[in-house]
């Protein structure tokens, strides 16, 4: 399994942290330390790249063999 690593000077890790809890709708009742949230976040984002583009790929590829199959199947004269 590969890894990904951010490394994120110490000077600014609160700043990042907190943007990206006040962004996303951070709760520590519910979602844990900041660190862990922050981990969330980029993971849903990261998915949801991979879904959004292989989705778009696989509608580009089944337009295109719709296409194909209507000049083949469809004969009008």
């Amino acid at each position: 399994m590969a890894q990904i690593t951010f490394d994120i000077p110490a000077g600014v890790t609160n700043r990042v942290l907190d943007a990206l809890a006040a962004r996303h709708g951070y709760n520590a009742s519910v979602d844990g330390t900041k660190a862990a949230f922050a981990k969330k976040v980029i993971k849903r984002w990261i998915m949801d790249e991979v879904r959004a583009y292989e989705g778009s790929a696989a509608g580009a590829v089944a337009q295109l063999a719709a296409a194909q199959a209507v000049d083949t199947d469809i004969v009008i004269t």
